[in-house]
């Protein structure tokens, strides 16, 4: 068996055989060998790289661990669900720099760890139904460290402009104009050549 192994990005197939080539190659890796797997594939990678090596255009811009790697370049937060929200938030009203409210229980806490939000809500005896740190996903940090060394990247689209104003009941709404069509490509040769 070599001493290393090289294999390019599992792409096409259904989740059996994915989950039997990472298989594969973690019990090579455990077993001492080298595995070395270039792949844009970050969710795969997260489940089975142990370091990472990340290039851009020729240029190496980190090699560490995968845990290493999303502390270093991730956002994280404290996700909190209580029946008494609205007095956890109160409590917590100067040790938070962002609260994100998920729905009338749950919040996402920007600022402050899940072992504080704990102590301060039992504190003000305050119920929680879940207490947990999330982060960022390997894709989310790697994106943001490799924002400027991107070759090919993709803009968002952005949403559509709200409505400037309701339209009448009274009054119809105004006609819409389809999208302009392409221009069309001038008539090339015969494919078949001249006859």
């Amino acid at each position: 068996m070599p001493a290393t192994c090289t294999r390019a990005a599992p792409v096409g197939l259904f989740p059996d055989p994915i989950r039997g080539i990472r298989d594969i190659l973690t019990h090579l890796a455990r077993n001492g060998k080298t595995v070395l797997v270039s792949s844009h594939l970050l969710a795969e990678m997260s489940l089975m790289a142990d370091d990472l090596v990340v290039i851009g255009r020729g240029t190496l811009i980190e090699q560490c661990s995968v845990d290493e790697f999303t502390e270093r370049h991730s956002t994280s937060w404290t996700r909190v669900s209580s029946p008494q929200l609205d007095t956890l938030l109160g409590a917590l009203a100067s040790s938070v720099s962002r609260v994100d409210r998920r729905d009338a229980t749950a919040a996402a806490l920007h600022g402050i760890g899940a072992a504080a939000v704990g102590e301060i809500a039992a504190s003000a005896s305050v119920v929680l139904h879940e207490l947990a740190t999330e982060r960022d996903s390997l894709e989310d940090a790697f994106l943001r460290l490799t924002a400027d060394a991107q070759e090919y990247a993709t803009a968002a689209v952005p949403p559509p402009p709200p409505p400037t104003q309701p339209p009448s009941p009274h009054q119809p709404p105004p006609p819409t104009q389809p999208p302009p069509s392409p221009p069309m490509a001038p008539p090339g040769p015969p494919i078949g050549g001249p006859s």
